[in-house]
């Protein structure tokens, strides 16, 4: 388990670099200027990240963090299901 000053020093490191959001689209609405033109635009639902994964180059041979975003989908298996 990776401690979690680490962690926050690699999700400092990693946000000051950021040029990307991570998000879902949302939907789509219209968006009017100050002369009334109408353009299309699309709300992207963003929200926390969360530190999943952290490599660091002393035991990976290189650093980087893995962020998650959302909920985490339940699995299901058909092969657990018995047919009688």
């Amino acid at each position: 388990m990776v401690g979690l000053e680490k962690v926050r020093r690699c999700a400092d490191n990693f946000f000051e670099h950021m040029k990307f959001m991570l998000g879902t689209k949302g939907k789509m609405t219209q968006v009017f200027d100050d002369k009334g033109v109408v353009s299309a635009a699309t709300l992207i639902v963003a929200g926390p990240l969360v530190a999943t994964q952290v490599k660091t180059a002393d035991k990976d041979g290189y650093a980087s963090v893995q962020f998650g975003f959302g909920t985490k989908k339940k699995k299901t298996s058909a092969s657990r299901c018995k047919v009688t």
